[in-house]
């Protein structure tokens, strides 16, 4: 086996070790993403949506007439 053969397997297993510990990494994350979301921070979260809702209608409501030209 030459050189080239051999460097384009080991790029092939390191891409490959590559994805299987991208993959491992999004378990974790989506591992730990949902013991936050199951535990007690619900309410949190609402909080936060809630918060943004607010800001975003405020902000629609504030720039329309603008756009518009009313002001």
């Amino acid at each position: 086996m030459n050189n080239n053969c051999l460097y384009h397997q080991l790029r092939r297993v390191q891409k490959k070790r590559d994805k299987l510990i991208d993959d491992l990494k999004a378990e974790k994350l989506e591992r730990e993403l949902d013991h936050f979301f199951h535990k007690e921070n619900t309410s949190y979260l609402k909080k936060i949506i809630i918060f943004q809702y607010v800001g975003m209608t405020v902000f629609a409501i504030s720039f329309i007439p603008k756009l518009l030209g009313y002001y």
